[in-house]
């Protein structure tokens, strides 16, 4: 008589500062192979915990972390990079605006890539905030500091009614929010224009577009200006 093993296994996985609890289960007809699927669902189990810790260490980095509304939805995102597409294409003009603009089309070509905080510079598997606002201002030989609070060094301060595209704003954290001077900041994004921010953050979104509305208003510190 064949006899079948159910094995289950008991995952956890963090979304936004939530945990969720799932089950997983196979079905295997010998010892052999149950035996084998044991050690896979093992290694698993091993590699989705590893997973969530490394979600656990950067969510102190996440400046809204109890917000849920922090993107625009996939469709509004959509139409915009459809836009920058045409942009990157036919843009080649040399003032200000164009750059920004240049800057912001090469910024949307990395929709969704993951957020890793300390993310190595060069790359582009993955991004934190500060090198991924270094990697695309590159693009147009601008070059930033590799870490926000060296990046709200550079340019000129500038007032929120005053923001043009290809500003740079700069956020606190929960972590940050009570030190002072520079070290209040930990978040970095690029102004898009009509109260939009192009940035990366929180394990789950990476790159995406936000409204510069509600959480992110209270949690902003400044803004600089570097195309001059």
């Amino acid at each position: 008589m064949k006899s079948w093993i159910i094995i289950l296994g008991a995952s956890l996985l963090l979304i936004g500062g939530c945990t969720f609890k799932f089950r997983t289960w196979h079905e295997r007809a010998d010892s052999t192979s149950s035996s084998k699927l044991l050690n896979a669902s093992q290694a698993a189990q091993k590699q989705e915990l590893s997973d969530t810790r490394v979600t656990w260490i950067n969510t102190p980095y996440d400046p809204v972390p109890d917000s849920k509304t922090v993107k625009l939805s996939d469709k509004e995102i959509a139409k915009l990079a459809t836009y920058y597409k045409s942009v990157q294409a036919s843009d080649t003009g040399r003032s200000n605006g164009h750059i920004a603009q240049r800057i912001i089309a090469k910024g949307m070509n990395y929709l969704g890539t993951p957020y890793v905080f300390g993310a190595k510079y060069g790359q582009t598997k993955d991004f934190d905030c500060s090198s991924f606002l270094k990697y695309i201002f590159a693009s147009e030989q601008i070059k930033l500091p590799r870490d926000s609070r060296e990046q709200s060094q550079v340019g000129t301060s500038i007032t929120k009614d005053d923001l043009q595209d290809g500003d740079l704003l700069f956020f606190t954290t929960p972590e940050r929010k009570n030190k002072e001077g520079v070290q209040r900041i930990g978040h970095v994004a690029l102004y898009m224009g009509n109260g939009l921010i192009l940035h990366t953050f929180r394990p789950g979104i990476g790159v995406t577009v936000s409204e510069f509305t509600g959480q992110w208003q209270q949690r902003f510190i400044e803004a600089r200006r570097v195309l001059t």
